[in-house]
């Protein structure tokens, strides 16, 4: 078949999908997973760009279009090296910006992916033979995709010093996450300032036992960042360094475990931020939020509590965030009663949406206190 065949008739007129132009059905097949078949027992299931690819000829060539791939991410994992090192030298990837790596299950070995494609591999007994296996128009290729890239992600594996050096040279990265079991720190600290291009920035350091904290103070570097998530990092003294990022907009910081006066202050400095979400890993009984901002933040719009705040204590602890509040949301085991949301409407006059956990809330009075407030905000649960 050249052409899919689907017909529709509205108004007397014909329309065939053989009629909507080549342009357009690329762009709707670049929002499709590209991900290969699966087999389950004796049935076989395609994820959607497989399957519209065997429709007819003309919709196997559109899907090979580069455009069709270039905003899909790759993800590469430990697990299956070096099987996918086909895919990244196939042509249709070429233009691939966003990669993802995840780690073994099992042992946490160095991320033998990221040594090819940041060609650091020289030193390394598994990746060597397989680079020596591959061609010199894949090698170019698999360097063009990681000088291009604009979006990092690094999951429970191992991050070697070499590997983090190639990725603070990369001149158009936008979005780097980690999840690092471990990390060869090094003296590498300086040249992460060289990412300026550098939008969004996630560290997640559960498995990490020991870092240095002075990583922080470089952040203030890091001019071009909107949006940064901390989890698992002290940042009581840290916190005030990023009052130098004009563009931060939205700060997220969860399993925070040292909450003092010094923290409330440092982040009272971030007078540019518009999106906050704080996890305080901490029971009721361990900490009774005598501390909270001493002044409010002035452009603070939306904000997510996943704690659980002693009852005698919500109001007080959240009043200096209302000011200028227009949604607030209490996610996991933070739990508010009815009286607490009334108060909260009117100390809030632009509050405009209230965000409510049903683990955290009394199934009976879940439509009560949707029926009383919905007309003054939204309430949603969730």
């Amino acid at each position: 078949m050249n052409g899919a065949t689907a017909t529709f008739t509205r108004r007397g007129t014909s329309f065939s999908i053989n009629d909507v132009p080549s342009e357009i059905l690329v762009h709707i097949f670049s929002q499709l997973s590209p991900f290969s078949d699966i087999s389950y027992g004796e049935f076989r299931y395609y994820h959607p760009l497989v399957a519209v690819s065997l429709v007819c000829k003309q919709w196997n060539q559109l899907c090979l279009e580069p455009a069709v791939w270039e905003d899909y991410e790759l993800t590469l994992h430990e697990d299956t090296f070096p099987k996918d090192i086909t895919t990244l030298v196939n042509p249709k990837y070429n233009k691939i910006h966003s990669l993802s790596f995840h780690g073994s299950y099992g042992d946490k070995p160095p991320h033998h992916y990221a040594h090819v494609v940041f060609g650091v591999y020289q030193k390394c007994d598994e990746c060597l033979p397989v680079v020596n296996k591959l061609t010199e128009a894949e090698r170019k290729q698999i360097k063009k995709i990681s000088e291009s890239l604009t979006d990092v992600m690094f999951s429970n594996c191992k991050i070697e010093k070499r590997v983090f050096q190639k990725i603070c040279n990369l001149s158009q990265l936008s979005d780097l996450s980690i999840n690092a079991t471990s990390f060869d720190w090094g003296t590498s600290f300086e040249r992460f300032t060289k990412l300026t291009t550098l939008k969004v920035l996630s560290f997640d350091f559960s498995y990490v036992k020991s870092w240095d904290a002075s990583f922080v103070d470089l952040f203030g570097e890091l001019t071009n960042l909107e949006t940064l998530y901390f989890y698992n990092l002290p940042l009581t003294e840290n916190l005030s360094n990023l009052a130098k990022l004009s563009k931060l907009k939205d700060l997220k910081l969860y399993n925070l475990s040292e909450i003092d006066e010094t923290f409330f202050e440092g982040l009272a400095s971030l007078t540019q931020i518009q999106c906050l979400s704080l996890h305080m890993e901490c029971d009721e009984d361990d900490f009774d939020f005598e501390y909270t901002l001493p002044r409010p933040l002035p452009k603070l719009k939306e904000l997510t509590i996943e704690t659980a705040i002693p009852e005698e204590r919500v109001i007080s602890f959240l009043t200096p965030f209302l000011a200028n509040l227009e949604y607030i949301s209490f996610r996991g085991e933070a739990a508010v009663s009815r009286e607490i949301v009334s108060e909260m409407i009117s100390l809030s006059p632009h509050l405009r949406k209230v965000g409510l956990s049903y683990r955290g809330i009394n199934v009976e009075y879940w439509f009560e206190i949707w029926e009383k407030y919905h007309d003054k905000v939204d309430i949603d649960f969730f």
